[in-house]
């Protein structure tokens, strides 16, 4: 089995939790200015939402969640297009 997609359901909706726990790990990964362009924000507020100290807007956190993935699945192989899952299954495997 190469996508866990085919055996992960994922129930309910997307909550400031699953950004916490699946998405910010990934994009701590990435380089703040990399990020705010892809967001349209400053590297400032990339980095109050890394530390946790700001909540992205719909329209950023829609965009980070999505590059997210995408920096997942290129990375790591995978054949997952739900952008959550994507992004679960990379923080999941971590040891």
């Amino acid at each position: 089995m190469t996508d866990v997609g085919e055996v992960l359901t994922v129930y309910g909706t997307v909550g400031p939790d699953s950004w916490s726990a699946y998405v910010l790990p990934i994009l701590r990964e990435l380089p703040r200015a990399l990020l705010a362009a892809v967001a349209g924000i400053s590297e400032r507020a990339v980095a109050n939402l890394w530390n946790e100290r700001s909540k992205p807007s719909r329209p950023v956190q829609a965009a980070l969640t999505q590059f997210a993935a995408d920096h997942t699945r290129a990375t790591r192989a995978l054949e997952i297009t739900d952008d959550m899952v994507a992004c679960m299954s990379a923080v999941l495997a971590e040891p």
